[in-house]
């Protein structure tokens, strides 16, 4: 397949990289909000390894990991909110034992009726290319512009319903995988906006909305009050703020969103092997580059640690995510510097199924830890 890299800045380039830039303002603004926790206690667990006795020392242990679980909750629920296969570390682990299966027939009977709704959209817009060849060679540019507007709306509900029949069905995965979804819904982060409060047994959607009101608690607190709308006339403001939300829900926003989620989700994953390597450091109480950052020459050493067993099941998922989040960074790049709308629609596509075969690999990958789990453990009680 051919690739057209343009290099004439359009207004629909402008869009999608406002966008991404709006959408890396979001990101930062929530994730910031917890962030913080666990660099206060790294730095009181370091500067307390030296002077405090091994108890205290373990405590201090737990109270990081503690705290550390609460932002990969958070993080993960993040990377979750466009079908990634990873939602809830503690859920994820529990897969080791299952207890049952559980099957919800109303969500297959969902799947199916999106399934037909997606495909009838699909067959009404025609072919991405057919269409918009349509719409380039057309003489009138006002009924080319409006037929544009139209597919491109039509176009954007049929990927929402691709998207949330991927989401469900990895709920079908998880539940089948012995993990119930969560039928009280008594989440406090969502109503409450609690990011350091999670829930452990949310489902994907429930993430979803919490992430949706996420940015509507970011539009309050840093986009109204951080520029002090407060201050000025009332009509003013409301309409700087919708402004702001047609900006936000324009067409080319989705490519912009998912886009930047990846990339967000690769500098996630890295921070997190990179804590998980402080953390054994400090665990086997070596000194070396316990103050450092992230960095990749650490990988391969990551890698030999769960080679040999050294390191546990929670290392090697994380690294086995890192990997997975940097490979798609080819996926994000031909989509933002391309102007060839296959590729991005091929990009989509490849969107649908990817939760799909990653949850399956996973289940496939959690299926061998039970094997080998055991002997790790049996291998590290030898040792020591």
């Amino acid at each position: 397949m051919m690739m057209h890299f343009t290099t004439n800045i359009r207004f629909k380039d402008l869009i999608r990289y406002g966008g991404i830039l709006g959408s890396g303002v979001q990101m930062l603004s929530t994730v910031s909000h917890i962030s913080p926790n666990l660099g206060k206690i790294m730095e009181k667990v370091d500067s307390k390894s030296n002077t405090e006795p091994k108890e205290s020392l373990a405590e201090s242990d737990s109270n990081l990991m503690s705290t550390f679980s609460q932002v990969f909750y958070f993080h993960t629920s993040l990377a979750g909110m466009f079908g990634s296969p990873v939602y809830n570390y503690r859920e994820y682990l529990q897969l080791i034992k299952p207890s049952r299966i559980y099957i919800s027939f109303k969500n297959i009977f969902k799947i199916i009726v999106y399934v037909v709704s997606a495909n009838v959209i699909y067959k009404y817009v025609g072919s991405i290319d057919d269409k918009f060849k349509i719409l380039n060679n057309n003489v009138s540019l006002k009924e080319s512009f409006l037929q544009l507007i139209l597919y491109s709306s039509l176009l954007s509900l049929y990927f929402q319903l691709i998207i949330t029949t991927s989401c469900i069905f990895s709920e079908i995965v998880i539940n089948a995988s012995g993990i119930p979804t969560n039928k009280s819904n008594q989440t406090t982060w969502i109503h409450g906006m609690d990011f350091c409060n999670l829930s452990c047994k949310n489902s994907l959607r429930t993430m979803m909305r919490a992430w949706n009101m996420s940015i509507q608690l970011w539009i309050y607190r840093c986009f109204y009050l951080k520029f002090n709308l407060n201050k000025i006339n009332k009509s003013y403001a409301l309409a700087l703020v919708i402004i702001f939300n047609v900006l936000w829900h324009g067409f080319y926003m989705m490519y912009a969103v998912a886009a930047f989620i990846f990339v967000a989700c690769v500098c996630i994953q890295d921070y997190i092997i990179s804590t998980f390597i402080l953390y054994e450091r400090h665990f086997t109480k070596d000194s070396t580059h316990i103050n450092g950052h992230s960095d990749l020459k650490y990988m391969f050493e990551c890698i030999q640690g769960v080679r040999i067993g050294r390191f546990g099941v929670n290392l090697f998922f994380n690294i086995f995510m890192w990997i997975l989040t940097h490979l798609t960074m080819h996926f994000l790049f031909i989509c933002i510097s391309t102007d060839n709308n296959t590729i991005i629609w091929n990009f989509w596509k490849c969107l649908y199924f990817y939760p799909i075969f990653i949850w399956i690999f996973l289940y496939i990958i959690t299926k061998f830890i039970t094997i080998i789990y055991p002997i790790i453990n049996k291998s590290q009680c030898e040792i020591h």
